[in-house]
């Protein structure tokens, strides 16, 4: 996506022969056409909430310094030059950092006249990671902030895509944000867009599994004989909850195979292979590879 729409690039080689170029208006319309705002917040998990701040704001410095230019627009004010600057070189306030999205939106939109498109990816890592952490409340007071303002009645915004393991609708972060169009790993309209290769599969694709092990520790002995059913090769019966949000994955069992489902650990089992008829909002779910399974 960031190489489709980014305004600083000429991607279109990237493209050639893949079924988007047959759609000439599209391309014309969309194609390296839009200042991109491109971040991921994967690398946000430190282990208390002044680690975790820290490598928020690293995060954002890196993005500033490789987009250094934008402290040369004409049309830039210079409150937002004196931001940037310190985002980039580190020395921002909690507020400069919960405004930093919003900010460079701007910057862009006044640099290039046009507004900006928000790619966000991995949301909710810091999220997990503060509520395995002990710090939900002060990320969750930074990370609320910083969306709101950046996703919500925000005039320079074209449009935005969020990605994480949670659905976003109803985590209580984007309180306040409209028009939402939510996609879960449950639905197919973009399986064929979005996922992994076969490749990228067969490199074996690793995650961090602390919120795993942090459910399981908790959970205790009420899963066992359906983690050896699982472990045996067999499937188990469950309601799954897509609406979950972090402060309460733990609330009861259920979740944790809402969460198995939802990260990827646990699979639909096929129709062909379920031997009896589901009770109405139930899914039959098994371990998908060997290496999840070890």
């Amino acid at each position: 996506l960031a190489n489709f729409f980014d305004i600083t690039k000429d991607n279109r080689a990237l493209f050639e022969g893949l079924e988007i170029m047959k759609d000439t208006e599209l391309c014309q319309h969309w194609m390296n056409q839009y200042p991109v705002l491109f971040l991921s917040f994967k690398d946000v998990d430190g282990t208390s909430f002044e680690n975790a701040l820290a490598l928020l704001q690293f995060t954002l410095s890196q993005f500033c310094d490789v987009y250094a230019y934008l402290e040369d627009g004409e049309q830039v004010t210079e409150v937002q030059k004196a931001i940037f600057h310190r985002l980039k070189m580190q020395t921002a306030s909690l507020v400069d950092i919960q405004s930093a999205l919003l900010v460079i939106m701007r910057m862009m939109w006044a640099y290039y006249g046009k507004k900006v498109i928000l790619l966000l990816d991995e949301y909710d890592v810091p999220i997990a990671k503060a509520s395995s952490k002990g710090y939900y409340t002060e990320m969750m007071e930074v990370l609320k902030t910083m969306l709101s303002i950046s996703l919500k009645d925000n005039s320079v915004l074209e449009l935005a895509v969020v990605t994480g393991c949670l659905k976003i609708a109803k985590e209580s972060i984007f309180t306040g944000t409209n028009n939402f169009v939510s996609d879960t790993i449950s639905m197919s309209r973009f399986n064929e867009y979005f996922g992994f290769t076969q490749k990228e599969v067969d490199q074996k694709n690793t995650s961090d599994n602390a919120i795993i092990r942090s459910f399981i520790d908790f959970a205790g002995n009420s899963i066992t004989a359906k983690m050896e059913t699982l472990l045996a090769g067999g499937y188990i019966i469950e309601r799954i909850e897509e609406n979950l949000t972090y402060d309460y994955l733990h609330a009861s069992e259920d979740n944790l195979w809402s969460i198995l489902y939802l990260t990827g650990y646990l699979t639909k089992v096929r129709d062909r292979d379920i031997k009896m008829p589901l009770p109405d909002g139930m899914t039959a779910l098994l371990i998908p590879n060997a290496e999840i399974r070890e």
